[in-house]
């Protein structure tokens, strides 16, 4: 590694880290276009899962005690059973197309829902279920599955505490189910786990600062930053 590349990537991986200590999402799909730019995407997608697990349990710590498994079993089972082909996606597909895609969808529900426009799921187990198995695919292929789960979790209304702990606690228990997957598909490697050890502690001091600046936002404006944000991100993703 030059010292230029890791001067970057120790700035992507602390901006990144970051926003997602503060909003509990963000990282991969800040981290993932401007680290694909230095490093092929089959060597980010799996260091960003590994960073992922380190980021939802610090971020879980903070507020454990919102966390609630009724929000999000179901979309924990569509994921599980969509991650699979995700996976499949990424070893085959082109990881520009895919990341475009995914920008038109989050940049198009983030404008929805910061409109202030809501719906009601008549079935919402079967929804749920929908739901999860795109973000499993999302999180198979390009290492993003938030944006399906946070405009479901948005749509909800859930509080602030709700939205970090329960976003995070998916994301977690969904990188141990990623984590086997990737192994058998030979994504964790040796390149992997070195720049993986030399951006942590980059990726340690950012979720730690976002946690701290995440006590001091008040609940009223935070649900209206979530959605900005994410819709930046999306913005990011689509015209990287």
């Amino acid at each position: 590694m030059t010292n230029s590349l890791f001067a970057l990537g120790t700035i992507i991986i602390a901006a990144s880290a970051f926003l997602q200590g503060l909003s509990s999402f963000g990282f991969s799909i800040l981290s993932l276009p401007l680290l694909s730019i230095y490093l092929p995407p089959k060597v980010v997608v799996p260091m960003l899962l590994f960073y992922s697990i380190i980021i939802n349990l610090t971020v879980i710590a903070s507020c454990w005690k919102s966390f609630s498994i009724k929000y999000i079993w179901i979309l924990l089972c569509g994921a599980v059973l969509g991650l699979p082909l995700g996976t499949y996606l990424l070893l085959i597909l082109d990881d520009h197309s895919l990341r475009k895609g995914i920008g038109v969808f989050v940049v198009v529900l983030s404008l929805i829902l910061l409109s202030g426009k809501r719906w009601k799921m008549k079935r919402e187990k079967t929804s749920q279920l929908i739901i999860g198995f795109f973000s499993g695919i999302l999180s198979g292929s390009v290492g993003i599955s938030g944006p399906p789960i946070i405009l479901f979790l948005s749509n909800k209304g859930v509080s602030k505490d709700e939205f970090r702990a329960n976003l995070s606690g998916y994301f977690f228990l969904l990188n141990l189910f990623t984590i086997p997957v990737y192994y058998l598909n030979g994504l964790l490697t040796k390149e992997v786990l070195h720049y993986s050890l030399n951006w942590a502690p980059a990726l340690i001091a950012g979720v730690a600062a976002g946690t701290f600046f995440a006590r001091k936002i008040k609940p009223e404006k935070f649900g209206r930053l979530v959605l900005i944000l994410l819709l930046l991100t999306g913005l990011l993703s689509l015209f990287k």
